[in-house]
Protein backbone atom coordinates (compact mmCIF):
# COMPACT_ATOMS: atom_id res chain seq x y z
CA UNK A 1 0.00 0.00 0.00
CA UNK A 2 1.09 3.47 -0.85
CA UNK A 3 2.81 5.45 2.71
CA UNK A 4 3.58 2.30 4.41
CA UNK A 5 7.13 0.59 4.54
CA UNK A 6 7.48 -3.14 3.08
CA UNK A 7 7.71 -4.98 6.36
CA UNK A 8 4.22 -3.30 7.35
CA UNK A 9 2.70 -3.77 3.80
CA UNK A 10 4.12 -7.79 4.44
CA UNK A 11 2.36 -7.99 8.16
CA UNK A 12 -0.95 -6.57 6.57
CA UNK A 13 -1.31 -9.06 3.53
CA UNK A 14 -0.07 -11.98 5.64
CA UNK A 15 -2.81 -10.71 8.23
CA UNK A 16 -5.41 -10.97 5.49
CA UNK A 17 -4.54 -13.77 4.20
CA UNK A 18 -5.37 -15.46 7.44
CA UNK A 19 -8.39 -13.63 7.46
CA UNK A 20 -9.79 -15.34 4.57
CA UNK A 21 -8.53 -18.45 5.64
CA UNK A 22 -10.45 -18.65 8.74
CA UNK A 23 -13.54 -17.27 7.65
CA UNK A 24 -13.28 -19.97 4.30
CA UNK A 25 -15.00 -22.93 6.66
CA UNK A 26 -18.10 -20.45 7.52
CA UNK A 27 -18.69 -19.54 3.97
CA UNK A 28 -18.67 -23.05 2.49
CA UNK A 29 -22.53 -23.81 1.61
CA UNK A 30 -24.30 -25.86 4.33
CA UNK A 31 -26.22 -28.90 3.93
CA UNK A 32 -29.87 -28.17 4.00
CA UNK A 33 -31.93 -30.48 6.36
CA UNK A 34 -34.52 -32.78 4.37
CA UNK A 35 -36.82 -33.65 6.96
CA UNK A 36 -38.94 -36.92 5.62
CA UNK A 37 -42.37 -36.63 4.63
CA UNK A 38 -43.82 -39.75 5.06
CA UNK A 39 -47.10 -40.83 3.09
CA UNK A 40 -50.42 -40.29 4.41
CA UNK A 41 -51.96 -43.33 3.10
CA UNK A 42 -50.18 -46.77 1.38
CA UNK A 43 -49.85 -46.59 -2.31
CA UNK A 44 -52.52 -48.81 -4.45
CA UNK A 45 -50.46 -51.60 -5.57
CA UNK A 46 -49.68 -52.06 -1.87
CA UNK A 47 -52.93 -51.13 -0.01
CA UNK A 48 -54.24 -54.61 0.35
CA UNK A 49 -51.29 -56.29 1.82
CA UNK A 50 -50.47 -56.55 5.78
CA UNK A 51 -47.97 -53.07 6.33
CA UNK A 52 -46.85 -52.97 9.60
CA UNK A 53 -44.24 -50.29 8.79
CA UNK A 54 -42.92 -47.64 6.50
CA UNK A 55 -39.44 -46.47 6.50
CA UNK A 56 -37.96 -43.54 4.47
CA UNK A 57 -34.15 -41.75 5.01
CA UNK A 58 -33.13 -38.79 3.51
CA UNK A 59 -29.45 -37.01 3.36
CA UNK A 60 -29.97 -35.86 6.89
CA UNK A 61 -32.46 -37.88 8.80
CA UNK A 62 -33.97 -41.12 8.70
CA UNK A 63 -37.77 -41.95 9.90
CA UNK A 64 -39.79 -44.78 11.13
CA UNK A 65 -43.14 -45.22 11.15
CA UNK A 66 -45.30 -48.14 12.89
CA UNK A 67 -48.43 -48.83 11.00
CA UNK A 68 -49.74 -51.47 13.56
CA UNK A 69 -50.87 -52.29 17.25
CA UNK A 70 -47.46 -53.97 18.12
CA UNK A 71 -43.91 -53.61 18.82
CA UNK A 72 -41.05 -54.14 16.33
CA UNK A 73 -37.22 -53.57 16.17
CA UNK A 74 -34.78 -51.67 13.85
CA UNK A 75 -31.11 -52.90 13.97
CA UNK A 76 -28.77 -50.55 12.53
CA UNK A 77 -25.47 -51.78 11.20
CA UNK A 78 -22.02 -49.90 9.97
CA UNK A 79 -19.68 -52.16 8.49
CA UNK A 80 -17.12 -49.50 8.25
CA UNK A 81 -17.27 -48.89 12.19
CA UNK A 82 -18.14 -52.54 13.41
CA UNK A 83 -21.81 -51.12 14.99
CA UNK A 84 -24.26 -52.43 15.15
CA UNK A 85 -27.57 -50.88 17.58
CA UNK A 86 -31.09 -52.34 18.01
CA UNK A 87 -33.65 -49.34 18.53
CA UNK A 88 -37.59 -50.60 19.63
CA UNK A 89 -40.35 -49.07 17.53
CA UNK A 90 -43.36 -48.85 19.76
CA UNK A 91 -46.81 -49.26 18.27
CA UNK A 92 -48.19 -46.71 15.56
CA UNK A 93 -44.94 -44.45 16.97
CA UNK A 94 -42.84 -42.42 14.32
CA UNK A 95 -39.23 -42.27 15.27
CA UNK A 96 -37.58 -39.73 13.54
CA UNK A 97 -33.43 -39.41 13.40
CA UNK A 98 -30.82 -36.85 12.56
CA UNK A 99 -28.04 -38.77 10.35
CA UNK A 100 -24.92 -36.77 10.92
CA UNK A 101 -23.12 -35.52 7.79
CA UNK A 102 -21.48 -39.28 6.29
CA UNK A 103 -22.96 -41.00 8.79
CA UNK A 104 -24.70 -42.94 6.71
CA UNK A 105 -21.87 -44.08 4.69
CA UNK A 106 -21.78 -47.87 4.88
CA UNK A 107 -25.08 -47.90 7.00
CA UNK A 108 -27.98 -50.41 6.60
CA UNK A 109 -30.54 -51.11 8.33
CA UNK A 110 -33.45 -54.09 8.40
CA UNK A 111 -36.67 -54.19 10.53
CA UNK A 112 -37.59 -57.15 12.86
CA UNK A 113 -41.51 -58.26 13.51
CA UNK A 114 -43.03 -61.04 14.47
CA UNK A 115 -45.55 -62.96 12.23
CA UNK A 116 -48.88 -63.82 13.22
CA UNK A 117 -47.43 -67.26 14.90
CA UNK A 118 -45.11 -65.35 17.02
CA UNK A 119 -41.68 -65.93 15.13
CA UNK A 120 -39.63 -63.37 14.19
CA UNK A 121 -39.24 -62.14 10.57
CA UNK A 122 -36.76 -59.92 9.25
CA UNK A 123 -36.38 -57.55 5.97
CA UNK A 124 -32.96 -58.51 5.71
CA UNK A 125 -30.27 -55.73 5.73
CA UNK A 126 -30.35 -53.45 3.14
CA UNK A 127 -28.22 -50.30 2.39
CA UNK A 128 -29.44 -47.08 3.33
CA UNK A 129 -28.31 -45.41 -0.02
CA UNK A 130 -30.03 -47.41 -1.90
CA UNK A 131 -33.35 -46.02 -0.78
CA UNK A 132 -32.34 -42.52 0.53
CA UNK A 133 -35.52 -39.88 -0.83
CA UNK A 134 -36.80 -37.09 0.20
CA UNK A 135 -39.89 -38.14 -1.80
CA UNK A 136 -40.16 -41.81 -1.19
CA UNK A 137 -40.86 -44.01 1.55
CA UNK A 138 -39.81 -48.01 1.72
CA UNK A 139 -43.44 -50.13 2.63
CA UNK A 140 -42.88 -53.19 4.80
CA UNK A 141 -44.65 -55.32 3.70
CA UNK A 142 -45.50 -58.89 5.91
CA UNK A 143 -46.58 -62.71 5.08
CA UNK A 144 -47.18 -65.61 6.96
CA UNK A 145 -43.10 -66.25 6.61
CA UNK A 146 -41.65 -62.97 5.01
CA UNK A 147 -41.16 -59.31 5.49
CA UNK A 148 -39.71 -57.36 2.39
CA UNK A 149 -39.59 -53.77 1.49
CA UNK A 150 -40.93 -51.86 -1.32
CA UNK A 151 -40.74 -48.59 -2.71
CA UNK A 152 -43.33 -47.48 -4.60
CA UNK A 153 -43.06 -46.14 -8.62
CA UNK A 154 -45.18 -44.40 -10.76
CA UNK A 155 -47.19 -42.18 -8.21
CA UNK A 156 -47.99 -45.85 -6.31
CA UNK A 157 -49.09 -47.88 -9.07
CA UNK A 158 -45.85 -50.30 -9.19
CA UNK A 159 -43.62 -51.32 -6.83
CA UNK A 160 -39.87 -52.37 -6.89
CA UNK A 161 -38.45 -54.60 -4.01
CA UNK A 162 -35.51 -53.74 -2.06
CA UNK A 163 -32.43 -55.59 -2.88
CA UNK A 164 -31.83 -57.23 0.79
CA UNK A 165 -28.58 -59.14 2.28
CA UNK A 166 -29.28 -62.17 5.16
CA UNK A 167 -30.51 -61.40 8.63
CA UNK A 168 -27.67 -62.08 10.85
CA UNK A 169 -29.98 -61.48 14.10
CA UNK A 170 -33.06 -63.16 13.62
CA UNK A 171 -31.94 -67.00 12.93
CA UNK A 172 -30.22 -66.63 16.13
CA UNK A 173 -33.12 -64.84 18.19
CA UNK A 174 -35.18 -67.66 16.60
CA UNK A 175 -33.43 -70.43 17.67
CA UNK A 176 -32.80 -69.00 21.14
CA UNK A 177 -36.57 -69.46 21.57
CA UNK A 178 -37.11 -72.25 19.69
CA UNK A 179 -38.03 -74.74 22.54
CA UNK A 180 -40.69 -72.94 23.27
CA UNK A 181 -42.24 -72.96 19.83
CA UNK A 182 -41.91 -76.95 19.54
CA UNK A 183 -45.35 -78.60 19.65
CA UNK A 184 -45.45 -81.11 22.02
CA UNK A 185 -45.35 -84.90 21.04
CA UNK A 186 -48.51 -86.53 20.00
CA UNK A 187 -49.95 -88.59 22.77
CA UNK A 188 -49.20 -92.90 21.86
CA UNK A 189 -52.39 -94.51 20.61
CA UNK A 190 -52.62 -98.38 20.88
CA UNK A 191 -53.05 -99.78 17.37
CA UNK A 192 -54.71 -103.33 17.07
CA UNK A 193 -52.24 -106.17 16.04
CA UNK A 194 -54.02 -108.23 13.25
CA UNK A 195 -54.23 -111.77 14.59
CA UNK A 196 -51.88 -113.20 12.32
CA UNK A 197 -49.08 -111.40 13.16
CA UNK A 198 -49.86 -111.45 17.18
CA UNK A 199 -47.15 -113.24 19.09
CA UNK A 200 -48.67 -116.28 20.94
CA UNK A 201 -48.82 -115.58 24.79
CA UNK A 202 -46.27 -118.01 26.04
CA UNK A 203 -47.18 -117.33 29.69
CA UNK A 204 -48.70 -120.36 32.23
CA UNK A 205 -51.81 -121.69 30.87
CA UNK A 206 -54.35 -122.05 34.05
CA UNK A 207 -55.69 -125.39 34.43
CA UNK A 208 -59.23 -126.52 32.60
CA UNK A 209 -61.89 -126.05 35.52
CA UNK A 210 -65.36 -127.54 34.96
CA UNK A 211 -68.26 -125.18 35.61
CA UNK A 212 -70.82 -125.74 38.08
CA UNK A 213 -73.90 -127.37 37.16
CA UNK A 214 -76.68 -125.23 37.23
Amino acid sequence: MPGQDPPTAMLLTLLHSIALLGAAPHSAPSIAPQVPSPESSLPGAIRSADVPAQIQITSTHFQAKSLVNEPQWIVFTNSERGLVRVRGLRPFECALLPIPVSGANGMSIELIARSVDGMLLSTGTFDCAQVESATTSVFIERTKTTLAGWMPRHGGRSLTKVTTKRSLMVPAMNTSTAPAAVAAPAPHVPVPVPAENRTRDKSRQLGKKKLPVI
